[in-house]
């Protein structure tokens, strides 16, 4: 074989290990820019949450629907009740689960995380956040569906809190 034909092969598996690399780089900064979108999707939802119900709370009487985009593989929402206030402002017997979907594991999440009131469901937990001046009202918890990639909920005014209005 030529001296020639040796060099040319040589730069082909040095090209190709060049191109290689490249890919390599390029998946792994595609990968980092997916997971960077999805906590920023989750961090905008939680953002658009506590201005609407911050914003809803010193209002009194007045409801609103509200529509959020769910970041994507978030296929439910909760919202827990504080269990102080369903103690004191409701009558005995009050409390249960409310809302359009059910989901049996969500207790256990708000046992585990009795300081938070918002949980993003799949088919584990993906976040749990605390959202001041909530309300669930006669209800210990609220599930919402989200498997189309859409919160539709109500927000009432309630003068001091803003309650998830029942469906």
């Amino acid at each position: 074989m030529p001296r020639a034909q040796v060099n040319q092969a040589v730069i082909y598996i040095f090209a190709g290990i060049v191109v290689l690399i490249i890919l390599g780089f390029g998946y792994k900064s595609l990968s980092g820019a997916r997971e960077s979108l999805d906590q920023v999707q989750l961090a905008r939802l939680q953002d658009d949450l506590s201005r609407d119900i911050n914003a809803m709370s010193s209002e009194f009487g007045t409801f609103r629907e509200f529509s959020y985009d769910a970041p994507e593989g978030v296929t439910t929402v909760c919202f827990a009740g504080d269990p102080a206030e369903l103690a004191d402002s409701f009558p005995p017997g009050c409390t249960g689960a409310c809302g359009q979907a059910a989901n049996a594991a969500i207790g256990a999440y708000i046992e585990l995380e009795p300081d938070k009131n918002v949980f993003l469901l799949s088919t584990t937990l993906l976040k749990s956040m605390k959202i001041d001046r909530l309300s669930t009202g006669c209800c210990d918890h609220k599930c919402y569906d989200t498997s189309d990639g859409r919160l539709d909920i109500v927000i009432e005014g309630m003068g001091d809190r803003a309650k998830i209005k029942d469906d």
